[in-house]
């Protein structure tokens, strides 16, 4: 309600790292929904996408830097990248 516009706007997520107290590049966001990949991506976090219903996110919308069929596999993807 703070940002006055909805997902994927990038204001919402960058309102989120505001919040959080942490630079967008400092943030990641793990998701099972390719739009909300594709925002917080074009607002600069790192971004994890779980497939759950949707095997792979639509090639319209950005990839995420990590992807897998479950939440462990995303988050141990994610904290690779940063190793």
């Amino acid at each position: 309600d703070d940002v006055k516009h909805w997902k994927p706007a990038a204001a919402v997520y960058l309102h989120a790292a505001k919040v959080a107290r942490v630079k967008p590049e400092e943030l990641a966001l793990v998701a099972a929904h390719d739009w909300d990949i594709d925002g917080a991506s074009r607002a600069g976090l790192t971004t994890g996408y779980v497939a759950r219903k949707q095997p792979i996110c639509s090639p319209a919308m950005n990839q995420a830097d990590a992807a897998g069929q479950s939440l462990t596999v995303v988050v141990q993807g994610v904290l690779a990248l940063s190793a």
